[in-house]
This record gives C-alpha cells, sequence and structure tokens, in this order.
C-alpha cells in the first residue's frame, strides 16, 4: 500500500481534507493507459472509456448528462499513455448520488454497439479537426517520429482504419483487462473525511474483481540518431508552429530534480535565455519555452516556438545553438539561481487547493515515485547544485540527435532547411495525413 493511502474493499484509497468550502473532486485512477493497445487497435482504450460514460444496462448517455447537471457536477475521463484518470467534482451534499452515478458507469458500462458508432463519428471529427490545427499537427508528428516502432509513438485517439474495426465486445475485453481492483487507485479531495471515503468506496466500488492487473510490457525507447526534420506541409502558411526535442527521462530518475532546475533556468521563465533571445530580442515568437515531460518510460525534452514563416529556419539556427551552448556547460550560474528561487516560490500555486494537493499524490502511487518525493520538493531543488544541473543536462539531452517538426508551407523553407548543420534527413508529411 502507498504511503499516505488506505484499504477499503480491497482498493488503495487516499484523502486530501479540506473544509473550506462544501466541495468534493474524487478520481480513479487506472495504472495502464492506451500505450497497451495491440497494434492496429489503436484507439481502443481511449474508445473504450469514452463509450462507457454513455451509460449503463440502465440508463441511455443524455440521462447521464442529465443526472450530472441536476447534481451540479462535472464528470470527464483522460486516457494517456500510461493512465486512466476518471474524475467528478461536487458540491458535498450530493457526492454520494454523484459517486453512485459514476460508480454505476465502471460497474455495469452498456457498450451499445450505437453508442459506439457515435462515438467513433465524434472521433473522426476530432480526427479532422486537427488538420486545422497546426500547433497540434507538429505535436502529432514529432511524437510519431521521435517514437517510431514504439507504443508510445501510436495515435491514443486511433485511427480513422483502427477505429472502423473496433467492436463492442473488443471494448468489453479492454474494460475487463483495465477494471480490476489492482489496477485501480481512489483519491478524494476536499469536504470529506476518512470514514465518509471509505463508507463510499465499500458501498460503490466493492464489486471490483481481484484479477491479475494488465501487463505493462512497453520497451524503453531508443533515441534516433542523428538531426531529423519533419514538415507538416499545409498550404499558404504565414506562421509556422516548431517543436524541437529530444529523449529525455523517465519518472524516478534520480535527475528529474537537477533537470527541473536546469530547464526552468533555460527556458521556464521570462528571463532565461530561450525567452530572451527568441521573443524579446528578436522578436520571433511571443510564445518559447522548453519543457521536461515525465511519464513511466523516458517522455521527451522539447522546445516550442511559433516563428513567422520568414523567420522560421532563423529561428530553428538559434534555437539549436541555444541548445549546444546550454547541453556543453553553459548554463549561467544567474539563471541557475534565478531558477531555483522560482520554484521554490511559486510552489505555493501548485499546493493551494485540496484537488492540485491530491494529484501528485496519486501520480506518485502511479508511477512508483518515493513516499516523500512531493513532499520534499523545496528541500530536493534546494539540493541541486549547478554542477549536478549541469552534468544531468550533459548526460540526458543530446543536441546532435533532434527531431525538428514545423507546420509550415514546405516550397517555402525546405531549401533553407538543407542548410542547417548537422541535418541527416528532411520529410515533408501531407497536413491531412491520418
Amino acid at each position: 500500500m502507498p504511503k499516505g493511502f488506505f484499504d477499503a474493499a480491497g482498493l488503495s484509497v487516499t484523502i486530501e481534507e479540506s473544509h473550506a468550502l462544501p466541495l468534493v473532486d474524487f478520481e480513479l485512477l487506472l495504472r495502464a493507459g492506451g500505450a497497451i493497445d495491440p497494434v492496429g487497435a489503436e484507439g481502443l482504450t481511449r474508445t473504450t472509456f469514452r463509450t462507457l460514460r454513455r451509460g449503463t444496462r440502465a440508463m441511455q448517455g443524455r440521462e447521464v448528462e442529465e443526472a450530472v447537471a441536476r447534481l451540479g457536477g462535472r464528470f470527464g475521463f483522460e486516457v494517456s499513455t500510461s493512465y486512466i484518470r476518471i474524475h467528478g467534482s461536487v458540491i458535498a451534499r450530493n457526492l454520494e448520488p454523484m459517486f453512485a452515478l459514476v460508480a454505476s458507469l465502471v460497474r455495469a458500462p452498456a457498450f451499445r454497439a450505437a453508442d459506439l458508432a457515435q462515438v467513433k463519428r465524434e472521433t473522426r471529427a476530432e480526427l479532422l479537426r486537427i488538420r486545422d490545427h497546426d500547433r497540434a499537427l507538429a505535436g502529432r508528428w514529432f511524437r510519431r517520429s521521435m517514437y517510431a516502432g514504439h507504443p508510445y509513438g501510436r495515435p491514443l485517439a486511433g485511427t480513422p482504419s483502427s477505429l472502423a474495426k473496433l467492436k463492442s465486445r473488443d471494448l468489453r475485453e479492454c474494460y475487463e483487462r483495465h477494471v480490476v481492483a489492482p489496477n485501480v487507485l481512489v483519491g478524494f479531495s476536499g469536504d470529506i473525511g476518512r470514514d465518509e471515503a471509505t463508507r463510499l468506496v465499500e458501498k460503490h466500488l466493492g464489486f471490483l474483481p481481484d484479477r491479475a492487473p494488465p501487463r505493462d510490457r512497453v520497451p524503453a525507447p531508443r533515441r534516433k540518431a542523428g538531426r531529423r526534420v519533419i514538415v507538416v506541409d499545409k498550404p499558404e502558411r504565414t506562421q509556422t508552429q516548431l517543436c524541437i526535442g529530444t529523449l529525455g527521462i523517465a519518472a524516478g530518475d534520480r535527475r528529474y530534480f537537477p533537470l527541473e532546475v536546469a530547464n526552468t533556468a533555460f527556458g521556464g521563465t521570462f528571463s532565461s535565455p530561450l525567452v530572451q533571445e527568441v521573443r524579446e530580442k528578436r522578436g520571433w515568437s511571443y510564445g518559447a519555452y522548453s519543457r521536461i515531460g515525465i511519464d513511466r518510460r523516458r517522455d521527451t525534452f522539447t522546445m516550442w516556438t511559433h516563428p513567422a514563416a520568414a523567420d522560421a529556419v532563423a529561428c530553428i539556427a538559434l534555437e539549436l545553438d541555444l541548445l549546444e551552448r546550454f547541453t556543453s556547460g553553459g548554463l549561467r550560474k544567474k539563471d541557475f539561481a534565478f531558477a531555483k528561487k522560482y520554484l521554490v516560490n511559486s510552489r505555493c500555486f501548485e499546493v493551494d487547493t485540496a484537488p492540485k494537493r491530491l494529484e501528485p499524490r496519486l501520480d506518485g502511487a502511479l508511477f512508483g515515485l518515493p513516499a516523500d518525493f512531493w513532499e520534499t520538493y523545496d528541500k530536493n531543488i534546494q539540493a541541486v547544485t549547478w554542477a549536478d544541473a549541469k552534468r544531468a543536462v550533459a548526460e540526458v539531452i543530446s543536441p546532435d540527435d533532434l527531431i525538428i517538426s514545423v507546420t509550415a508551407t514546405a516550397s517555402d523553407i525546405v531549401p533553407a532547411l538543407e542548410k542547417l548543420p548537422g541535418i541527416r534527413s528532411i520529410e515533408v508529411i501531407p497536413h491531412d495525413r491520418d
């Protein structure tokens, strides 16, 4: 049992009490996600839980939505590579009927063929809308290229062809694989105590079977050698969306805190070099930032900007130069010191509500982090030395092995892209390719 959790009906449960407001948030966090979808069945997990929401054998989807509205609640699902999050929020006096409603969906989903067909139509429409979203296109093809041949590179929402193959029986098999007691974490936050949380879980979630959880056989991803450019070709682009990145770290990596400080110093504040050089000095992109992602397997380090088409290649060249300096020991002491102070001082905004305090505890249990990982955040940040940060950057971030993904009009920028240093390949992807 993870620290801070207790047993109720065979489930691991945690609460973050706060009686300041008569509100309660709750979550069911399932420890496996879309990365375990079979090859050729991409989108199975997401489709399963979107269809699950559309009703039980005794309740239609419209009735579910009316009940949520009547209770004054909010309710949704999130499917990631490594987890499924079922979350709800409601005024305290309506907690039990709201929790009972969500539990009934988890206990007895209908998976009607008509509901599945509707979810497929909605998902296909979403996939079509992405073609009009330049940033989403750059992110989609960055990830597919970074994780080519790996489960993290497969689309969580699926493709038109994979969605077409899904049947109601596939969804039920996926549901039965995921919804088992050892795979579920339950969290409550807000105006609730342990006795009430225990009673609700035992009464409404005591049905979960005690079968073995789904096995996570996702392999460690491998970095692609060289600088590889992906141009998502879209006509008449006057502005581009640009993502540059490489493999980062997995959850639990000992270098997390040094990289958190280093990344904040490099591209996490308005005074960081990435922002200053791209935005303030040259005015090439209003937004400029870098990010270290965390997942069960290695996630990515990325830099995001959106320069005008005329400035895109020069902006890429500048970012490559900044990254080379950053990874070769160019982390400035003043930026490092400011980043540490910024992270510690801004931490209060990350834990100022009960739901915000609950989230890291659930994530810690999900990824098997040390029990005090988030509780000692300030102490761990303060303990990072300048040498620690520079060493972590040099060990993890490779400026020579990058995916450079840009949504642009290919004919406008490909000739200039070919002149950038170290480019191994340039691939042009039509923006309407699935």
